[in-house]
């Protein structure tokens, strides 16, 4: 079949050879797909193990950590890679893929902090990876090991060993020499999005599905340290600010004006430095 518009011909392999490419790109995951695809590697591995980890270590490359230490994992209320970690190897699936921790629930999730907690897992820096996405898991319990890793695309599996047995391995050239992709132009862009046949794109509902899921889902909430006020804290509702409060009342070398032996410094709220927010605090007496 030959798709013509606007004297510019696409031909039939040219959008099933698109449509592949986007299948291959969007993808379903939950949450950030750096932190999933390292859910997805320990969970693959503690499959391998057979049994649940005493130890997990991690090599990972720079671009995996950059985008994955202080993004939020959905419905645990925490950020960051250990509890990624943690739950990829207490209730990780590896056959859901990016998806990995869809069982997630309110138990596992306090199962993974108790498991953060007694120190098991270790992460590192892989200072020369093949790839920008590279992820190394070894888990150990029993004295038997396990290892993974993912490199090339965030679901690219290309070595699986058990207790020095290789189970499975590729390299990372063969995982791309099936994929040769169409190579893209602007006007290639075009006539796709208005020439290719609908029935072909109706899979792109799937993920405005999910993302409407998403939406409604109403995570754990996140526990917030309280809010500390030193029983100490005085302002002056007079002064504009605390700092005319302060100067007012001590004396040279810090002793405050009508007796007594306590020391008040000027403390800093946060990063912003103007006087007028600036906080008094009760120090240490001596």
């Amino acid at each position: 079949m030959i798709i013509r518009i606007n004297n510019y011909t696409m031909k039939e392999e040219q959008i099933d050879s698109i449509i592949r490419l986007i299948k291959r790109e969007v993808v379903p995951a939950i949450g950030c797909t750096e932190p999933a695809a390292v859910s997805l590697c320990v969970a693959k591995a503690t499959e391998t193990l057979g049994r649940c980890p005493e130890k997990i270590s991690l090599k990972l490359s720079g671009n995996i950590i950059k985008n994955a230490m202080g993004v939020g994992i959905p419905g645990t209320g925490m950020i960051g890679l250990p509890i990624a970690v943690a739950l990829g190897a207490l209730v990780g699936k590896s056959e859901y893929g990016l998806e990995v921790l869809r069982d997630v629930d309110s138990e596992a999730i306090e199962a993974g902090k108790r498991y953060i907690a007694e120190d098991r897992i270790h992460i590192d820096h892989h200072k020369n990876p093949p790839s920008i996405l590279h992820i190394e898991v070894a888990v150990e319990a029993d004295g038997h090991k396990a290892f993974a890793v993912i490199s090339g695309s965030h679901t690219n599996f290309i070595r699986i060993v058990k207790d020095e047995e290789v189970l499975f391995e590729k390299s990372c050239d063969e995982a791309s020499a099936g994929e040769s992709d169409e190579e893209l132009t602007e006007a290639i862009v075009y006539e796709f999005a208005t020439t290719a046949p609908i029935e072909k794109l109706r899979f792109i509902l799937e993920s405005a599905t999910m993302n409407r899921h998403a939406a409604e889902f109403r995570p754990l909430p996140r526990k917030r340290a309280p809010q500390r006020r030193s029983p100490h804290f005085r302002r002056d509702p007079t002064r504009k600010n605390n700092l005319h409060y302060f100067r007012r009342m001590r004396r040279p070398h810090g002793r405050r004006a009508g007796g007594g032996d306590v020391k008040f410094r000027l403390r800093k709220s946060g990063n912003h430095h103007h006087a007028s927010r600036g906080l008094l605090c009760r120090g240490d007496r001596g």
